[in-house]
């Protein structure tokens, strides 16, 4: 019994030290690191419609609230005036309502295999030699 379970042990061992003698690590290439890098951010663009969506409703309705913040004369005698007030929650604002961006919404994995076949598609030599 002892035998047979040292032997198993010996064999997984043999096993994973050859493994890890027989793995070099790649050290990539700064061409490499550019394409994928620039294969980040290819991928990040097909999300920018509905952060530009959004990010223009949160602008709206910013610039709204500092409007009506401006029309009742508040602000005057305070550095940023209103649009101090309206960022710091001084002057309510109202409740942004981005629903309607959601139709520009990605999925995650969506762009994340759109990432992985655009790196596939990296032309360049992966690690140096």
């Amino acid at each position: 019994m002892f035998y047979g379970s040292t032997v198993k042990y010996l064999i997984l061992s043999l096993f994973f030290c050859s493994h890890l003698f027989a793995s070099e690590e790649c050290v990539l290439t700064e061409e490499y690191k550019a394409a994928r890098k620039e294969v980040y951010f290819k991928a990040r663009e097909i999300l920018e419609p509905y952060h530009d969506c959004k990010d223009s409703m949160n602008e709206a309705y910013h610039w709204k609230a500092v409007a009506a913040c401006t029309k009742q004369g508040l602000g005057k005698n305070i550095g940023g005036g209103c649009g101090h007030l309206v960022n710091y929650g001084a002057f309510p604002m109202e409740k942004v309502d981005v629903s309607h961006c959601e139709i520009f919404k990605i999925p995650i994995e969506v762009v994340q295999d759109y990432r992985k076949e655009l790196k596939l598609q990296i032309d360049v030599q992966k690690c140096k030699t």
